[in-house]
């Protein structure tokens, strides 16, 4: 998209800067803090999934846990996306 200055793409909030610039949709701007109270409305959540009434592994249960942390919370920033918390 960056090549061509007529694209209009889908990309994560990371993929924005200077080469890639986020759409203003209703007058709001793609901003961490407008992505995580839902005021840009262009957006796509990351979803874990899991099997109804399937109890997780221990494992699985320390990832779920661990990733939605706020240790994790600092990583994903820090890669550009926005955390859950």
């Amino acid at each position: 998209m960056s090549q061509n200055p007529d694209a209009i793409g889908y990309a994560s909030l990371s993929a924005v800067g200077d080469s890639v610039k986020a759409l203003t949709v209703g007058g709001v701007e793609a901003t961490e803090a407008t992505v995580k109270d839902g005021s840009y409305v262009v957006q796509r959540p990351f979803v874990l999934v899991t099997k109804e009434g399937t109890k997780l592994s221990p494992a699985a249960q320390a990832f779920f846990d661990y990733a939605l942390s706020a240790d994790a919370a600092s990583i994903i920033a820090a890669a550009g996306a926005v955390a859950a918390n």
